[in-house]
């Protein structure tokens, strides 16, 4: 047999400790067995599976106090003898014996972790740390610069608690409260005031509140004992001092946060200060094991293991260092070995720095007398006509100056300034508007679409932006909001303990604790195609449509702005745009193999194609995904009744509806991950459907894992809107349809997509996994009727699309004006002619001259030169005499032809030759030859 090693004595030593029925709670398995194959593969070092696995199941059944000194079956030499656990067997027991479980875990991870190979860790820890390095140098700049940051308080108030702190004082509470002086937010805040009731429980039984104390501080005993006795130890002082007072509070605030303030607090250089809110966030946004919410002992010991890791992050940075250090005052802890600079890199992260989105309170008139107006209007406006045009302003000092010379006064203007100079300058499309009436009430929310607009035309409110107003109703906020006419608030604090950020906060009062819901009612077909001449704008069409889609409202938007949210979509991967060419293949849009470059040399993979791509962004369950801790479950298929998921023990069907239904009550909050477990069986057999009893029991672990895939899919895309995926296909006539599109032409049909009453899936022909199209994939395509008309295509397509003519639109150009005409009366006078010498399928599209201004003479000319002469020359090729019908005199001469050009030969008879026309290569005057096209000047 093989020779253990200290690794394996390590692992067994551990599953000895914890968990008899059923394996360690780290572990994520519900199975003993599930249990050693997590080892297996790293520790069997030559054995099978069946004697790996009673080693551990062995050591696991003896192990015991006597570990060093009994001879024990599991454990033998070469020979086969059995033989004492002594050696480094007996290290390891010395190494963990007073260790807790959650500590005993993060030791086993440090020799050897379950979830993958150290190279593989290192490789992690590296990744954190280039990730991590952008948001170092922007709290550098953060911390030297910014007025925002006022966090120094953190070290001042450490090392009062520091100067004051003895459980040996007579007056216990007069102690607690020089250690804890004022509100600091750290300990108090808006239903939040852990010191003063710790102070209170004092008053009535000091010596309980002193020895819990005491105990919890005590580095000798485990530290998850010391957390839950000092748990239970408040509980019982709440019972108390609710007989005393005759009341019947329910929360004491002696929380997770509470116990790690008063661990960091007592010793700074080991434990760091963390707000469960601002934890969860920090770890969700850097994809790291986020904490449950009450369970604190986790909380205290995820924070712990996190803080490490990003404090070596932050310790290698010697710069960040000398900053920090220079910073401090003399009433500033300094020993605490960087642990509060961590904890306030953390809460800096989501507090100062992540903001891309900010987030504004605003005030529409006094006392909101304006908001009707508003939210019919789908804007936003300030007052303060007089100063004019808002971006006219560089500067706040610059308006501030202004407003003091209008009112004749020397008080500051600065809070006006301010709202006037952020609206103009610092609000941003996609930033979101809390609207709000006095102090107290909130009146809705909206999404910023626009930039800041100076509407002349407006008798009022002459500045505005253009607003996609979400929810609009009437909210008591519960608190005093600021009274400003417009605040940022992305950098606000939530002041409880709910919610990370206030912006946070002030959405779960509006949508009661709900995730935003930018649904908006829609009417659009899941395939549809525009057509038409060239240059109507289709292509810019598709983008408002693809935005629509997205729950974005682009009515009143100016054409930059919608590029901008187009832009930002693509981005994000929610709208996809590709074009149609001859060489487009199946292989490039669907699925194909194709070569990569490794090390060893080429090898060939299946990729997956445009289409394939965006059809699994906007699936919830696509064949070839992973999920797991470990990835070890695979989703190998889906089809209309089953979803068949590949464990290390094989394949598992479940029926779909079963899937479907189970998924929708944990989105809707009926049953949560922490549900799946044995000790809630009976609460589950309770509460949900009986007919989900033969797939309940015996999964826990991999309905845990599927949910948490779910979860992550669902905060990526939190609604309906946002959930959607768009593909516009430009020029979609231009491709061979059924060689791109092959046996997947069928799956396009709304009833024949995912979920749909006639669902279809095929498998596909290079991964042998089944495929489908998901009911929330839009596609938009273009095609240009002068290529090729709409009875030329593909009629399979044609059936399963619809079509939107996009004709000219010669009314749009009515405003631009030259000598004696306008654009309107231009265009349509071409297109009058080229619809009589052609059809109207070859028409000129008015985007050719949408961008021109008034009197732009060389604009003019240059649309004639570049687009719209090649064009007719494409039209009528070789034909310049119906050029000259389209474009007059002023475009095309006729050329003299000489007579005799021919000799005279028998049998031949001369071409006809007697009128020839070209265009004219020099315009010296675009509006006199446009003017001669008209009829409106004569030669």
């Amino acid at each position: 047999m093989a020779e253990r090693s200290k690794e394996l004595v390590i692992v067994g030593y551990y599953l000895s400790r914890f968990g008899k029925k059923y394996p360690p709670k780290q572990l994520n398995v519900s199975k003993w067995k599930d249990a050693y194959n997590i080892f297996y593969n790293k520790l069997s070092n030559g054995r099978s599976v069946t004697q790996f696995r009673n080693s551990l199941n062995n050591s696991r059944d003896a192990f015991d106090g006597y570990f060093a000194e009994t001879e024990r079956e599991g454990w033998k030499d070469d020979g086969g003898n059995p033989v004492k656990l002594s050696g480094y067997s007996l290290d390891v027991y010395n190494d963990f014996d007073n260790l807790s479980e959650h500590e005993v875990f993060s030791k086993i991870k440090s020799y050897i972790s379950p979830y993958e190979k150290s190279t593989e860790k290192d490789n992690k820890d590296m990744d954190l740390r280039k990730v991590l390095q952008p948001y170092i140098e922007k709290y550098k700049d953060l911390i030297v610069n910014s007025i925002d940051y006022d966090e120094i308080y953190k070290w001042e108030a450490i090392q009062n608690f520091q100067d004051h702190w003895d459980l040996k004082s007579n007056d216990l509470v007069e102690m607690i409260d020089q250690s804890f002086p004022g509100n600091s937010n750290l300990w108090s805040s808006q239903n939040y005031y852990p010191i003063s009731m710790l102070k209170s429980f004092a008053k009535i039984n000091p010596d309980k509140v002193k020895s819990s104390l005491v105990y919890l501080f005590n580095e000798n005993e485990q530290l998850e004992d010391r957390i839950l006795a000092y748990k239970n130890a408040m509980d019982e002082l709440l019972d108390e001092r609710n007989k005393i007072e005759g009341a019947s509070d329910k929360q004491h605030y002696q929380d997770g946060r509470t116990i790690g303030l008063l661990l960091s607090f007592n010793t700074p250089s080991k434990y760091f200060l963390f707000k469960y809110s601002v934890l969860k966030s920090f770890c969700k946004k850097f994809k790291l094991d986020a904490p449950k919410k009450g369970d604190i002992v986790s909380q205290i010991f995820i924070n712990q293991e996190v803080s490490e890791l990003i404090k070596n992050s932050l310790k290698e940075d010697k710069e960040l260092l000398d900053i920090h250090e220079n910073r401090l005052i003399g009433s500033s802890y300094k020993e605490d070995d960087y642990n509060i600079l961590t904890q306030d890199f953390i809460y800096s992260i989501i507090n100062y720095m992540d903001n891309s989105t900010k987030y504004w309170i605003y005030s529409p008139g006094e006392k909101a007398n304006k908001w009707e107006e508003f939210h019919k209007e789908g804007i936003m406006a300030l007052g303060w006509d007089y100063l004019g045009n808002f971006k006219s302003y560089t500067s706040k000092e610059e308006i501030v100056k202004i407003l003091q010379e209008k009112f004749k006064t020397d008080s500051s203007k600065k809070n006006d300034a301010t709202a006037v100079f952020e609206f103009a300058n610092e609000m941003q499309i996609g930033d979101v508007v809390f609207v709000k009436k006095g102090t107290s009430k909130l009146l809705g929310y909206g999404i910023v679409t626009s930039g800041c607009i100076y509407d002349e035309n407006r008798t009022e409110y002459k500045n505005i932006r253009k607003v996609d107003w979400k929810k609009k109703g009437t909210w008591e906020a519960g608190h005093n909001l600021v009274v400003k006419t417009l605040t940022d608030i992305s950098r606000y604090p939530s002041l409880e303990t709910e919610h990370a950020t206030y912006h946070e906060r002030l959405m779960a009062i509006i949508n009661g604790d709900e995730a935003v819901n930018t649904t908006i009612e829609m009417n659009i077909p899941l395939n549809q195609i525009l057509y038409g001449p060239p240059g109507t704008g289709k292509t810019y069409k598709t983008k408002g449509k693809a935005l629509n889609i997205l729950g974005v409202d682009t009515e009143n938007l100016k054409r930059e702005d919608v590029k901008e949210l187009f832009e930002q979509k693509v981005k994000e991967g929610q709208i996809v745009f590709t074009t149609f060419h001859q060489s487009m293949s199946y292989e490039d849009f669907v699925e194909g193999i194709k070569p990569m470059e490794k090390e060893d040399g080429l090898v060939y993979k299946v990729v997956p194609g445009i289409f394939k791509d965006i059809c699994k962004k906007a699936s919830w369950f696509e064949s070839g995904d992973f999920f797991g801790s470990r990835n070890q479950y695979q989703i190998v298929g889906v089809n209309k009744y089953l979803l068949k998921i590949q464990r290390d023990s094989g394949i598992v069907d479940l029926a779909l509806d079963f899937i479907n239904e189970l998924v929708s009550e944990f989105l809707a909050g009926n049953i949560s991950i922490d549900d799946f477990n044995s000790a809630n069986r009976d609460y589950l057999h309770q509460n949900l459907p009986t007919k989900w009893d033969k797939y309940l029991f015996g999964y826990d672990s991999m309905f845990k894992a599927l949910l948490e895939y779910v979860k992550a899919k669902e905060e990526k895309s939190s609604n309906t809107v946002e959930s959607s995926r768009v593909l516009i296909i430009d020029e979609i006539n231009r491709g061979n349809i059924s060689a791109i599109f092959g046996e997947l032409i069928t799956l396009l049909e709304p009833d024949k997509r995912l979920g749909a009453a006639e669902e279809v899936t095929v498998k596909l022909p290079y991964s042998k996994t089944e495929f489908g199209v998901p009911s929330n994939l839009y596609i938009i395509g273009t095609m240009n009727t002068a290529d090729r008309s709409v009875e030329a295509l593909d009629t399979a397509l044609r059936r399963r699309f619809v079509f939107e003519e996009v004709m000219p639109n010669p009314s749009l150009l009515s405003k631009i004006t030259f000598n004696g005409f306008n654009l309107e009366q231009l265009l349509t006078t071409i297109n009058d002619r080229v619809e009589a010498l052609l059809d109207r399928d070859h028409t000129i599209g008015h985007s050719y001259f949408i961008k021109l201004n008034s009197n732009d003479t060389d604009g003019l000319l240059n649309v004639f030169r570049n687009n719209i002469i090649p064009l007719l020359q494409e039209y009528f090729y070789n034909d310049y005499e119906k050029i000259a019908l389209v474009l007059g005199p002023g475009f095309v001469n006729e050329k003299e032809t000489k007579k005799n050009l021919f000799p005279k030969l028998k049998n031949i008879e001369e071409p006809e030759n007697d009128r020839v026309f070209e265009l004219i290569d020099s315009i010296d005057d675009i509006e006199d030859a446009v003017g001669q096209l008209l009829g409106i000047v004569n030669e």
